[in-house]
Parts: structure tokens; C-alpha cells; sequence
């Protein structure tokens, strides 16, 4: 599962969303759970379904997405229903609650490797001490970015939490790791049909870019917690190839004709 607890009240893009169907094109196998916004329509799965996937058929065809596409979007309110008689409440509160920080910890699929993202490093310390409980997880990552977003970012210095074996130990990334080159600026964030049409500029034109190079950090700090690279160097530049290659936006298309099948 690729997965950020979000509310940190500020326009984002659906990185981790994102993430996950980078990811599966390469070969990962995600099961991502996808929350809807509190606050605004600005979830995973208000994102989903405005770049037009449609998540809402049976579980067969959400079982054969995965088995042919490694990709499965999972949709908490179907899901994890007990979380539709907190949204009222989420709303008045007009702040994180602790459904932000258990809802990405209830993944109904069973997970081998987690990269769960956070805006604090107490909130991650209490996550990763969880997740260390967690039978037959084999590894993973909680990251909280520069400034306090719930992702790796090329923008500063970003703390990882490594759990594994029971425990977890912390760790930091910065991005003079990933040599020259890499594009610092802020791709613009909005709600889910703004990241839509920021999204389908990512597939359609892709090109040298700060969303393009932010994307490719997080798949790559998922390929490295499933151990299929040493470094987050070598995943970043292989992935970011991958990208620009254009075989991302022929895998959506596709699967996304799939679901529209059925």
C-alpha cells in the first residue's frame, strides 16, 4: 500500500495515488486504499473517480484488476463502512482526527510492504511503532517531508522511519542524493479535478518536470522498501526513465478501459 494520512488542511496533490499506478506499471504489485476528502473533495478516491476510474464495480473485477494490472484501488467507504458515520463529524471538526491516522493502517488487503506518509515526526514515531506489531508486514517506510507534507519531497530534508523486524529505527533523505539535475519547484495542488487535469498533463506531455521528478521519488522510495534497489538513486533514476518513456500513460489507459468494462 502507498498511502499519506493527509490532513494537514492545505491544497495537495493525490501523490500517493498517483504513486501507486506508477508503481504497478512498473511491475509492484499496490492494493491502495483510498479515503475521501473531510474538508473538500480532495481524496484519493474523489481523485480516482475524477480522472474517471471507475472503483465502483464487484470484487471480481476489482480482483482481476489486480491480477492483470497489479493494481487495485480500494474505496474506504466501501470498504472499511464504519468510517461513513464519522463523516459528519470529520467535518465539524475542521481538523486531522484520528481517523486520518487509523483509516491507512485498515488496508482490508493483506500487506507485505507499506510507504505511509505523514506531517509530523511524532505522529510518524506512533505510526511506525504500530505498524512494527503488524504480523507479516516485511517492511516499511513512514516519511514526513520538508515543511510537513505527508510524502518525501526535492525540496529539503525529509525523515524516514524504517520498520522491520519488530522494530523501527529513523533514518533522513536529502536530495542532493539524487545528484544534479533534479527539478525543485512545487507542482501546483488543488482539488481532485484540478490534480485531474495536472495529472493528465503528467501522462499526455511528459517532459523534464518538479511533478514528474516528485512522483518519481515516491515510487522509487516504494521500490526501495520492497527491496527491488539498493538506493533511492538508483530507483529515482530508473523510475524517472520509466516515466518519460510513455509507458505510464499507455498502462492507464488500458486499465482504465478495464474498469470501465465492467
Amino acid at each position: 500500500d502507498v498511502c499519506g494520512t493527509g490532513g494537514g488542511r492545505r491544497a495537495r496533490f493525490n501523490t500517493s495515488t498517483v504513486v501507486a499506478l506508477v508503481a504497478a506499471a512498473a511491475g509492484c504489485p499496490v492494493a491502495k486504499l483510498c479515503g475521501g476528502g473531510s474538508q473538500a473533495k480532495n481524496g484519493s478516491i474523489n481523485f480516482v473517480e475524477a480522472i474517471g476510474c471507475n472503483v465502483a464495480g464487484l470484487d471480481e473485477l476489482l480482483r482481476e484488476a489486480f491480477r492483470r494490472f497489479n493494481l487495485c484501488y480500494l474505496d474506504a467507504r466501501r470498504f472499511l463502512p464504519a468510517l461513513v458515520h464519522f463523516r459528519e463529524a470529520r467535518k465539524f471538526a475542521k481538523c486531522r482526527t484520528v481517523i486520518n491516522l487509523a483509516a491507512p493502517l485498515c488496508n482490508p488487503a493483506l500487506i507485505d510492504y507499506r510507504l505511509l506518509g505523514t506531517t509530523d515526526k511524532e505522529t510518524a514515531q506512533i505510526l511506525a511503532s504500530i505498524l512494527s506489531t503488524y504480523p507479516g508486514l516485511k517492511r516499511a517506510w513512514v516519511v514526513v517531508g520538508n515543511n510537513g507534507v505527508d510524502e518525501l519531497t526535492v525540496l529539503g530534508v525529509s525523515r524516514i522511519y524504517v520498520v522491520e523486524n519488530g522494530r523501527f529505527a529513523q533514518t533522513h533523505f536529502h536530495p542532493r542524493l539524487l545528484g544534479a539535475g533534479v527539478r525543485q519547484g512545487v507542482p501546483c495542488w488543488g482539488n481532485a479535478h484540478k490534480n485531474a487535469k495536472l495529472f493528465f498533463q503528467f501522462l499526455d506531455t511528459p517532459g523534464e518536470s518538479p511533478l514528474i521528478d516528485h512522483i518519481s521519488l515516491n515510487v522509487a522510495a516504494f521500490r526501495v522498501v520492497r527491496d527491488d534497489f539498493a538506493t533511492l538513486a538508483e530507483a529515482f533514476e530508473h523510475t524517472k526513465r520509466f516515466v518519460l518513456s510513455g509507458a505510464v500513460r499507455d498502462f492507464f489507459y488500458t486499465f482504465r478501459a478495464f474498469l470501465a468494462s465492467g
